[in-house]
């Protein structure tokens, strides 16, 4: 208690001495949410406002005074996530928006141009706060404008952007600088406002030898409209990277520029030899390109490589050269080449009159522009035409548009769901302009421009070697001409070909739902294809042919057309002809990879009804009928419709042979392809033929016979021939495909079959003569006599029951299954034959071909209490010898064994189950014999009182042992009677087991002795207690010491804002705690 009572004390006495304390002037610290020390109250005066705007670098106490304080008119721009808030004291006074005065400004005053801020304070950890004018940085620099962040950077930098923008002129990245533009977490904008002064002004130029690399989702760079024809926002010289982040024109129209350095005529334009531009990511969107502009444009030398990324809602109002991406050639042929490579992102939802996803353009001979997609998508774009008066405007080009000087490879990527509306080439369009430019073909040879030299020049070429083109579609409105045309695919030069891919689901209102070629004198190459699948509503499902321009299909790398469908005629290929027009048709005999195509009449076409042709409605293919196929279709200038009908192998190597695959695809006709102009699908005058000679080698003239030569690529079996007397052993396979174009490093082979008996065939390799084109392999068939030997099948039959009369069935099985007829007992069919033998008798096949395995099976074996044994009953049979079979059945004298439970006594429980088990000596006892099923000679079974099992047709002699698993439990007792011996001969062993139980009175138990009880113990004697102590007197409190020295204390500055009131009564408190305090520990001892 008295404890108790000092602490009270104590504690009084450090309250006092503490507000004693804060009466002589101890400082108070106010620190911001961060820690950072703001002031201390003994620097505050009556009046003084806490600093909302000032912030102290906290290093320590000692030299925060020392420190810059950074003021600012407004709200903090926060860098990091962190807020920084000010916690203090409200008085009542001041105005907590008002600017501070105080003293302690920033001292760098001197920094020219009101745009720089140097950030000398504010870095605590995390947290940097900024002006309200900072809108970039670039490392520990502020600045107020991206223009003058960007022209302080001599090097390579990289400029946060913490604030929205506005450009009013453009900004120059000049040559050897790299500038990556980035964003804090928040979003912003950098817009290019417009007026009169700016709006031909790109928001950023990149000199040559300069780069841009924009690099934040967060970021997103603007075009305000002022009026029409605007420029875009990126003219790039130099080299330009979009990762991340948004170029967005907001719906502006934008011109081709001028050919002004500072101007885009796109939302990004690459111009020069110098110029890159390389897109990652990010978006480009929502401009109208005027003519010669586009999204995204390139030209004099540029080159644009989109790795990723998407360019959207690019919608051009019916100009003619303006895309998503332009490619505009400004090279000539000895040198670089304006360049677009596509190797990822999406092209996706623009609109234009030609060339709804990219246009590539060479407008002259020195001028090429040049595309390669390796991957990426482009989708959803559409193309639309009009009619004006008399004139029609076609659009083309969905997917691409490819026009004079240039050239696009297709190595990879998708171009799918694209729409021309009045117009032709969903997907892809090409247009050389030879027509439009002479007027005729005639007037271009002339002049001396066949189309082979024009197309060096304007090659409008489009190469096919992989990817997809699918889903794309066309129709026809009201234009006229080839609108509705290449649903997939519209060729109007003479530099197309397709190698590779798939060209799958498109769709044309009028013809070449896959593919179509506009006119003469244009051509199209086609190799490795398979047509099939494809479907037309009138006629040519597979290919419809006009009658202007040849059609001519080639085995060599060519094409296989199967499958296909149309509802008015010719489901795999329609060829029109009309009077004075003398353009050929040839087909060959066989498919891709060499397999045999059969060409039949299916319905007819319409004398002279129409130049595209219409059914006659005669009479389809029925593959039930007796026609015959229709061969040698060469040069050709008959009209046909055609059914082509193919082997499944020939299908199957015909499409592991193919790399293109046109299917799918649909139109009124030629759902596959369609054509105007002339299409070769293979390579003209180089096919082979494979010759077959057949050498007996001696052979006497009555063993020869007729044999049959199949064909074989790898291991497909194609077709055959047949070699006998009439044509003196030779034959010859042809129209093959040239040997070193099969696929896979497949070859020619031949294969007799059958192979007469006794003859051996042996083949030469295949003799290729390139120059006659000829394939030569002999087969060589030797005469063999036959190497022979037997096969004896005999029966025994033992025991002493075993009945020697009884039929036992057999049946030999050869390996051969061409043995039939008689060889020696035996008769065979398909190498079987089959007989009955009884005891001690054999049968024996003889001149049986040596080698020949067997298998002989007994269908009676180890049933009716037979014991069958079989030697050699498997092998081959033996060169010059006999093979000896043997089976054995044994039958002996039978027994029984009867396994019967008694339960007794007053308390046996008759319902209950006991369960037995039954050894036997014989293991081979397996099965179900009477009531008893052995396995391996053993049988368990239960039994209740009464109930018995019985083993019947049991060896006699057979020793056995019967064990019960409950025998002498549970309080019975159990008696057994002849549970051991053997099974007699024609008798019956009878085991009894009784198991009785009677009721036992329990003896009674003898009780425990009694216990003793312990003697109790004698108790200590007990303890005297201690005297109890006196207390000491209380003793005096020490007397508080006084120090000798004074400490030095951080008073308070006086002014006129002191409180004399407060630490007056800060005082008296004090004295008066300590009066308390005195007075207590005297009247304790007063108490005492």
């Amino acid at each position: 208690m008295r404890r108790k009572k000092k602490v009270l004390i104590t504690v009084f006495l450090i309250f006092a001495l503490v507000c004693s304390g804060m009466s002589s002037g101890f400082p108070i610290t106010i620190y911001a949410k961060d820690n950072s020390l703001e002031k201390t109250s003994s620097e505050m005066r009556d009046g003084d406002e806490m600093p909302d705007n000032d912030v102290l670098d906290n290093q320590n106490n000692e030299s925060a005074k020392s420190q810059e304080v950074l003021k600012s008119t407004g709200p903090h721009i926060e860098e990091e996530t962190e807020s920084v808030e000010m916690i203090s004291e409200n008085n009542g006074t001041g105005d907590q928006d008002k600017k501070n005065t105080n003293s302690e400004e920033t001292q760098d005053s001197n920094v020219s141009g009101e745009n720089l801020i140097k950030n000398e304070v504010r870095k605590n950890e995390k947290t940097s706060t900024l002006t309200v004018d900072t809108v970039a940085i670039v490392g520990d620099t502020e600045y107020a404008s991206l223009d003058e962040a960007i022209k302080n950077i001599t090097d390579d930098a990289t400029v946060k952007v913490v604030s929205d923008i506005e450009l009013s002129k453009s900004i120059t990245i000049p040559k050897g600088v790299s500038v990556t533009l980035t964003s804090d977490e928040n979003q912003h904008t950098v817009m290019m406002t417009s007026m009169k002064e700016n709006s031909n002004y790109a928001a950023f130029v990149i000199e040559p030898g300069a780069a841009l690399v924009i690099d934040s989702d967060c970021l997103t760079l603007k075009r305000e409209k002022y009026q029409d024809y605007l420029s875009g926002l990126i003219a790039c010289h130099g080299t330009f990277e979009l990762k991340k982040g948004t170029l967005d024109c907001q719906g502006n129209e934008i011109n081709d520029g001028w050919d002004k350095t500072d101007y885009a005529g796109g939302i990004v334009q690459v111009c020069g030899n110098k110029a890159v531009f390389i897109m990652d990511g990010g978006t480009i969107k929502s401009a109208v390109p005027l003519y010669g502009a586009g999204g995204v444009r390139v030209c004099c030398n540029g080159k644009f490589f989109m790795n990723n990324g998407t360019i959207m809602d690019i919608n051009n109002n019916g100009q003619l050269n303006a895309s998503a991406v332009i490619v505009l050639g400004e090279a000539g042929l000895t040198t670089s080449s304006t360049y677009f490579e596509m190797n990822g992102g999406f092209i996706e939802n623009n609109t234009s009159y030609r060339g709804g996803g990219v246009s590539v353009i060479g407008s002259n001979y020195e001028h090429r522009a040049e595309m390669v997609m390796n991957a990426g998508v482009i989708r959803n774009n559409t193309c639309t035409g009009w009619k004006q008066s008399n004139s029609s405007y076609q659009a083309a080009g969905g997917g691409i548009y490819i026009q004079g000087n240039a050239v696009v490879s297709m190595e990879g990527g998708e171009i799918s769901n694209n729409t021309v509306n009045s117009g032709l080439g969903g997907g892809v369009a090409t247009a050389d302009g030879y027509l439009s430019t002479f007027g005729s073909v005639e007037q271009a040879e002339q002049q001396g421009w066949p189309i082979g030299t024009y197309s060096k020049w304007y090659p409008a070429g489009f190469t096919m070697n992989g990817g997809t083109i699918s889903g794309n579609k066309v129709t026809k409105g009201e234009i006229g001409g080839d609108g509705g045309c290449g649903g997939g695919i519209y060729s109007s030069s003479n530099e197309v070909t397709l190698k590779k891919g798939v060209i799958e689901n498109n769709e044309a209102e009028k013809q070449g739902g896959g593919v179509y070629v506009g006119s003469v004198p244009y051509e199209l190459t086609i190799h490795d294809a398979v047509v099939t699948g494809n479907k037309a509503t009138i006629l040519g499902g597979g290919v419809w042919a006009c009658p202007t321009g040849d059609t001519e299909v080639f085995v060599t790398n060519g094409v296989g057309i199967y499958d296909n469908t149309s509802d008015g005629a010719g489901d795999d290929v329609v060829s029109v002809k009309t009077s004075g027009k003398n353009y050929i048709l040839t087909l060959a005999d066989r498919i891709l990879g060499g397999g045999q195509v059969l060409w039949y009449k299916d319905g007819g076409l319409a004398a002279d009804s129409s130049v595209i042709g219409n059914p006659d409605g005669s009479a389809r293919y029925n593959p039930e009928g007796n026609d015959k196929p229709i061969s040698q279709i060469k040069n050709s200038t008959e009209p046909y419709a055609l059914k082509a009908v193919v082997s499944d192998n020939a299908k199957k190597i015909a499409e592991s042979s193919a790399d293109l695959f046109i299917r799918n695809n649909k139109a009124a006709r030629g759902g596959g392809i369609g054509t105007n102009g002339a299409i070769i699908m293979g390579e003209k005058d180089n096919e082979y033929t494979l010759k077959v000679k057949k050498d007996w080698k001696d052979t006497d003239e009555n063993l020869k016979e007729p044999v049959t030569v199949y064909l074989k690529v790898g291991d497909t079996v194609l077709d055959s021939i047949i070699l006998d007397e009439t044509n003196k052993w030779e034959s010859e396979f042809t129209q093959l495909p040239a040997p070193d174009t099969l696929a896979d490093a497949l070859s020619y082979a031949v294969v007799e079959e059958p192979v007469p008996d006794n003859f051996i065939p042996s083949y030469t390799e295949a003799m290729i003569d390139h120059d006659a084109r000829t394939i030569t392999i002999q087969i060589t068939n030797t005469y063999q006599p036959p190497k022979l030997g037997s096969l004896t099948v005999t029966k025994e039959v033992t025991g002493t029951h075993g009945d020697t009369d009884k039929e036992f069935h057999f049946t030999v099985i050869l390996d051969d299954k061409t043995i039939s007829g008689r060889y020696g007992d035996m008769e065979f069919k398909e190498g079987i034959a089959e007989f009955t033998l009884k005891d001690q008798e054999s049968r024996k096949a003889e001149g049986l071909p040596s080698g020949t395995g067997y298998r002989v099976e007994e269908k009676e074996a180890d049933q009716e209490g037979y014991q069958t044994t079989a030697k050699n009953a498997q092998g081959a049979v033996p060169e010059n010898g006999n093979a000896e079979v043997l089976f054995t059945n044994a039958k002996s004298i039978k027994g029984s064994l009867t396994v019967t439970k008694e339960v007794a006594g007053t308390h046996g429980d008759t319902n209950k189950e006991f369960h037995f088990t039954v050894i036997l000596d014989d293991k081979t006892i397996s099965g179900r014999y009477g009531d008893m099923e052995f396995k391996e000679g053993i049988a368990e079974f239960t039994l209740k009182d009464q109930e018995s099992r019985k083993a019947e047709e049991l060896p006699s002699g057979t020793g056995y042992r019967v064990e019960e698993k409950e025998a002498d439990q549970e309080g019975y007792q159990t008696t057994a009677k002849n549970a051991q011996g053997a099974v007699p001969e024609n008798g019956n062993a009878e085991v009894l087991f009784i198991n009785q139980k009677d009721e036992i009175p329990d003896k009674p138990s003898i009780p425990d002795e009694p216990q003793v009880p312990d003697k109790p113990s004698i108790p200590d004697e007990p303890q005297v207690p201690d005297k109890p102590s006196i207390s000491d007197e209380p003793q005096m409190p020490d007397k508080p010491s006084v120090s000798n020295t004074t400490q030095s204390l951080d008073n308070p500055k006086t002014g006129d804002g002191f409180n004399m009131e407060f630490y007056i009564s800060l005082a008296a408190i004090s004295s008066l705690l300590w009066a308390i305090g005195i007075v207590i520990i005297k009247k304790k001892k007063l108490t005492k």
